[in-house]
């Protein structure tokens, strides 16, 4: 319940001021490793299996500062212009609550399509803005647990991906 009050607060500062207050960060840490060690985990398993996603998320993040730096040939520190400071610290609590394999699927589905849907509104609206990309994730995250769906639990993606690798 805690986890579902700070996920939509995230959601509505996110939304409503495009920042988020920073204690909403290690709150929402603490209520996912608390949640993960609830179902039984022991601290170990968590920080193992939050190492590859945070790897993950910092393999990507250094990919596009070298690529935007490249770019516009000098040094360009996104969470200046690109990303914003909440927006990482969201992903890196997410790394703390899903595992791998449902880490890169929620981080990929998740991006194409608040992406694809903030640009058909802008479109529409005929404005642009910054995208509200931790409160729209958290959304995100309250759908999935809203229809049943447990993040954390890797059976999930593989009970929704068995019917299309099958033998």
């Amino acid at each position: 319940m805690v986890m579902v009050l700070l996920l939509l607060g995230i959601f509505y500062q996110d939304i409503r001021s495009r920042a988020v207050y920073w204690v909403f960060f290690p709150l929402l840490a603490l209520a996912f490793v608390l949640q993960r060690l609830l179902v039984g985990q022991t601290p170990q398993m968590v920080a193992f299996e939050s190492a590859f996603p945070a790897a993950f998320l910092l393999i990507q993040l250094l990919v596009l500062s070298i690529y935007f730096s490249l770019k516009q040939k000098r040094f360009v520190n996104i969470t200046e212009s690109l990303l914003g400071p909440g927006d990482i610290l969201f992903l890196f609590c997410l790394c703390l609550y899903f595992p791998a394999i449902n880490f890169i699927a929620f981080y990929i589905v998740s991006l194409f399509a608040i992406i694809a849907g903030w640009l058909t509104i802008s479109h529409i609206r005929q404005q642009k803005g910054t995208i509200p990309l931790a409160g729209l994730q958290a959304a995100f995250v309250l759908l999935l647990i809203g229809f049943g769906i447990n993040p954390a639990n890797e059976n999930w993606f593989y009970t929704f991906i068995k019917p299309y690798y099958a033998v």
